[in-house]
């Protein structure tokens, strides 16, 4: 055990950094997720953009990206992206990974619910720390890969997609259990450098 940057206890399993506000991995897996998403989109032939200044809640907070041209329905795609831990203390009793996943969907569908009613379509993008999306990401994801190997003519575009997104989140796990290490702690940086 060890004490986390944050002052809390952390356990042999390493678990609390993975929903440590000050955990430095967060920030990161944020914005790799983003990028896959924008990247992909942008291979699909669907132009998009991240954090459109002009683009906001009242409460001045800016979705993840746009796509510039329709999605669906003659509709842009908004979508913002988010990553949830399971495991952490406020829902071990109620453990459920993909239920996880899809509150949180719920939850940024109804932060962006005056975007919606403004004619954009509005995608969550929501995953548990272990990898497992939302059904409504799921969704998205599959129907992004099918595009993708649509305009880029690789079969296995979908798949690549997925592992990206797996790959991300799992280095990302990594980085957050070593952001609750102290500055003199931290003897696993090596790992990083791989």
């Amino acid at each position: 055990m060890h004490e986390c940057v944050c002052g809390k206890m952390v356990s042999i399993d390493g678990r609390h950094g993975l929903s440590c506000k000050y955990s430095s991995g967060r920030h990161a897996r944020h914005s790799a997720l983003n990028e896959i998403v924008k990247k992909a989109l942008n291979s699909a032939h669907i132009p998009a953009v991240r954090e459109l200044p002009g683009l906001c809640r009242r409460d001045g907070k800016r979705p993840d990206g746009l796509t510039l041209v329709p999605w669906a329905h003659g509709k842009c795609l908004v979508w913002d992206v988010t990553v949830v831990d399971a495991l952490a203390p406020s829902r071990v009793e109620s453990f459920e990974t993909v239920k996880a996943a899809e509150e949180a969907e719920e939850r940024k569908e109804a932060k962006y619910r005056e975007l919606i009613s403004s004619g954009y379509a509005f995608q969550p993008i929501a995953f548990e720390t272990q990898g497992k999306s939302g059904p409504r990401t799921l969704r998205f994801l599959n129907e992004l890969g099918s595009r993708l190997r649509a305009n880029t003519l690789e079969d296995n575009a979908r798949q690549y997609l997925f592992q990206r997104i797996s790959i991300a989140i799992h280095t990302a796990n990594a980085a957050c259990e070593l952001g609750t290490l102290s500055r003199s702690e931290k003897k696993l940086d090596e790992v990083f450098f791989l």
